[in-house]
């Protein structure tokens, strides 16, 4: 708090020295022009010099002002995010107070519960309460990551497959990581996109380590201090536990980067999962991508993007295309619904319209259309 004081006061004392050397500024341009109007009176050569044709002297106490204003609404705004991270962090603490007060009226027995039940109070904040919101964070929690380039992603990603050329030439790649209690609560997510308007050369195993960087830093965030990393690439998990050395120098500088921040934690254990453990992440990361594509909601972006159906031959809007896993064929919702309760009609399962393409249809894929 002094220091937030003092550099408001030198933020005061700054403003005063701009004005007061504004003023001397303006005190010699006023008498530079008195001078030059009387040395052009005498000679009769040129009329009085318009103040406007010097250059001014206080450019560089206006830049002064502009730049001492940015470096205000600098801390203003690292404030903001300190006082914002201090509200999630003790929302976190509360809640892991109130799961383990809860935990504890379980663990009392009934006839004990029936005596003192009405005079047990754990007040978060207050007395011991408050060591245990702290022990708290010695929980184990759970963070899932997962990095995905955009050819991996499925059928959320109609437009990666079915948008404009030059879209389908950029890189695009995204993250997804997802922060849980020891209950398995969701308590923070990120859903990053990594291709756009980067000159990186991206693959696999970058994004994946990008990922896995994310949810560290998002762990330190936090404030944790024991925390299970879940991710499905074995590759990754044999680089940070330093059992596989990566040839590529951009994906050995981001090893170090994890490791360094898995030293950060008390207990920090990456682990290998199946990919369906790591749905959630995976679909932050796929929304990711798709945003880089769409653009913004109501962009010029997001409304130029249409897509041929080659079965009615009609344009339509991407957002209208299902695409279809395995053979990445895509069609328009009107057509593929008509296709399948053909199917179904029949008495057969429905397969890709495509000719010759066995691919077999997906119901719980299709209550999209």
């Amino acid at each position: 708090m002094e220091v937030d004081d003092d550099l408001h006061a030198l933020f005061d004392e700054q403003r005063r020295e701009i004005a007061a050397a504004e003023t001397v500024d303006g005190d010699l341009l006023f008498a530079f022009q008195l001078q030059m109007q009387e040395a052009m009176s005498a000679s009769n050569s040129k009329p009085a010099i318009n103040g406007e044709s010097i250059i001014g002297c206080n450019d560089v106490t206006t830049l002064f002002s502009e730049e001492l204003l940015n470096y205000e609404q600098q801390f203003h705004d690292r404030q903001t995010a300190e006082a914002e991270m201090k509200k999630i962090e003790d929302d976190l603490n509360r809640r892991i107070h109130d799961q383990a007060f809860a935990r504890e009226i379980q663990n009392v027995p009934e006839g004990e519960w029936k005596e003192t039940g009405d005079h047990l109070h754990r007040p978060y904040g207050e007395g011991s309460s408050k060591g245990v919101a702290q022990n708290g964070n010695e929980d184990c929690f759970r963070v899932y990551v997962k990095g995905l380039m955009g050819e991996e992603v499925e059928e959320e990603s109609v437009v990666v497959v079915v948008g404009t050329k030059q879209q389908q030439q950029q890189q695009l790649a995204g993250i997804g990581v997802a922060a849980c209690d020891p209950s398995g609560i969701l308590v923070f997510e990120v859903s990053k996109g990594l291709g756009e308007n980067t000159t990186e050369v991206l693959n696999d195993e970058i994004v994946e380590l990008k990922a896995l960087i994310e949810g560290l830093d998002v762990a330190v965030m936090l404030g944790l201090k024991r925390v299970n990393v879940v991710l499905d690439s074995q590759t990754i998990l044999q680089y940070v536990r330093g059992k596989l050395h990566p040839r590529n120098g951009n994906v050995a500088a981001l090893v170090e980067q994890a490791t360094s921040r898995l030293r950060k934690f008390t207990d920090c254990v990456p682990s290998l999962v199946s990919q369906n453990t790591v749905n959630f992440a995976i679909k932050l990361a796929t929304d990711a991508i798709v945003s880089q594509v769409r653009g913004p909601p109501g962009s010029s972006l997001q409304k130029s993007i249409t897509e041929t159906c080659t079965i009615c031959l009609q344009d339509t809007d991407v957002d209208h295309m299902f695409l279809i896993n395995g053979c990445l064929h895509y069609y328009c919702f009107s057509c593929m619904n008509k296709h399948v309760e053909a199917k179904l009609l029949q008495g057969m399962l429905p397969e890709c319209p495509h000719d010759k393409c066995k691919s077999v249809l997906k119901l719980d894929n299709c209550k999209k259309f």
